[in-house]
């Protein structure tokens, strides 16, 4: 068994392919209890539904930017980590290990092509796929395997990017 640890209400696994792990119980027609009737007792056989949830970290040294992203990313489902440079992401996809980083080019510290960069160039990173958002240049040398949305974007355009690069991530 993978060993796991608590993250709000699910649980992340190292080996479950770097998704957040969610279960949800519904409760028993008959009793109202999701236990069968006994308290303490929690039923896995029925009424469980269990969903992975992606990860994904919005860089972008704009915080309504990020937290514009980050609320579309999480009304469509899915777990959002947030940071405003390059290096304050590249310390949280170290230790949080996101299915995908969205990230801005142009950002103090550390630009958006050196974290794919220094991404890439570790192991326990390198296979996670980079979405660049930019309102300026729409070539990203150092970094070809990223995917470009241009600023201004639409939800549609959002969700096709971050649809496409997590269908094209290789497994881990």
């Amino acid at each position: 068994m993978p060993a796991c640890s608590s993250a709000g209400a699910g649980r992340r696994c190292p080996s479950d392919g770097g998704g957040h792990l969610s279960v949800h119980s519904e409760p028993d027609a008959a009793t109202g209890h999701t236990d069968g009737g006994r308290e303490g007792s929690p039923r896995i056989t029925q009424g469980v539904q269990v969903a992975i949830v992606k990860t994904i970290l919005v860089v972008d040294d704009e915080e309504a930017v990020v937290e514009f992203v980050a609320s579309l990313l999480e009304d469509s489902g899915y777990r959002v980590l947030r940071a405003y440079d390059g290096l304050s992401a590249l310390e949280i996809a170290r230790a949080e290990h996101p299915d995908l980083v969205v990230t801005d080019i142009m950002m103090p510290i550390m630009n958006g092509i050196e974290l794919c960069r220094q991404l890439h160039a570790s192991p326990d990173t390198a296979h996670i796929p980079i979405v660049f958002m930019t309102a300026g240049r729409l070539h990203h040398e150092g970094c070809p395997q990223a995917r470009l949305l241009a600023k201004p974007f639409d939800l549609g355009e959002l969700e096709d990017a971050v649809s496409c690069a997590l269908s094209t991530a290789p497994a881990i």
